[in-house]
């Protein structure tokens, strides 16, 4: 999947508007219409003609974004370096 179908996606479960209504080039890009019917096939939206976007999310598709949602952000940390000679600076 790529941030593309993500954008997709996100757009279709939180926003009630047709994708990139302000942006109409993007929205009839011949990649976004490959990748929306991606998510269709997918079973993550669907068409829904009583959406004012034209299509939602699907019960799958509102799960998936609820997992992303819920996975931990990344983090740093420090860690030692090994004592080993080879990474000992002469």
């Amino acid at each position: 999947m790529s941030p593309l179908h993500l954008q997709i996606l996100l757009h279709y479960y939180a926003i009630a508007e047709p994708y990139a209504a302000n942006n109409p080039g993007h929205a009839n890009s011949l990649a976004v219409k490959a990748y929306t019917q991606d998510l269709i096939d997918e079973n993550l939206i669907l068409a829904d003609a009583t959406s004012g976007s034209g299509y939602r999310a699907t019960e799958r598709g509102e799960f998936f974004v609820s997992h992303i949602c819920s996975l931990p952000l990344p983090v740093s940390g420090w860690r030692m370096p090994s004592h080993s000679s080879q990474d000992r600076q002469p």
